[in-house]
């Protein structure tokens, strides 16, 4: 069966940014002060796992564009990844941002590493997944490439940043216009390594390890201003 989509939580407002964020690192802060801010959890568990780092995005938006600055708490950031569109979750760490309209089965999933590889994918609905997971292609099927979204990333003394672009209509193929009053589904996971271990976590209330749990992700509502 697939999976059900949320419509019953009320959604998160998301106010617009002042203005489209660049990449100059010193300013971000300054232009997300007013977003709201999603924290890394392992909501499934009684308790975190005792390797769990804490995390945090603040997500926003301007024009046809979301924007997500993404703070994660690593020792040592790191990845194997060489090339564009590898299985990074597989490689070493990882942010992953899941995004879909409500009521629409097809979300798309884009990873970013700590040397700003990336993957983009677009599942037409919650049941691909299971066909990649037993297919002798994988995801391979699912990737797409959306030159419109970017993401940059950096390491810090407490670990690593990562400041993200989508057109979300564009990713879609729907004509691009303004986010303001739509309603997303957003979802951000992180797989964080430390040698032969990995520690998941994700921004969503999820019952279970599984990103995909498109139900439990969080509705976000775009507006010019929280009342």
């Amino acid at each position: 069966m697939p999976e059900p989509i949320n419509s019953s939580r009320r959604p998160l407002p998301c106010p617009v940014l002042p203005i489209a964020p660049t990449e100059c690192w010193e300013d971000l802060v300054s232009t997300f002060a007013k977003t709201p801010v999603l924290e890394f959890s392992q909501q499934w568990l009684s308790c975190p796992d005792a390797s769990f780092l804490p995390g945090s995005v603040r997500i926003g938006w301007h024009g046809a564009d979301f924007f997500y600055f993404a703070t994660l708490q690593d020792a040592h950031p790191s990845t194997r990844a060489t090339a564009h569109n590898q299985r990074l979750w597989l490689l070493g760490d990882v942010l992953e941002v899941f995004a879909g309209i409500p009521q629409e089965p097809a979300y798309i999933e884009y990873h970013t590493a700590p040397n700003e590889m990336a993957l983009h994918l677009l599942w037409p609905e919650s049941t691909a997944l299971a066909a990649a997971n037993t297919s002798p292609d994988g995801v391979t099927p699912y990737i797409i490439q959306d030159r419109t979204a970017k993401a940059i990333s950096r390491t810090t003394p407490q670990g690593w940043q990562v400041l993200g672009r989508i057109s979300l209509f564009s990713a879609f193929s729907k004509p691009v216009g303004s986010l303001n009053n739509s309603i997303w589904d957003l979802n951000f996971g992180r797989y964080d390594y430390t040698g032969d271990q990995t520690t998941i976590s994700s921004t969503s209330p999820l019952t279970h390890p599984n990103f995909h749990r498109r139900s439990e992700w969080i509705p976000v509502q775009f507006i010019e201003s929280i009342p």
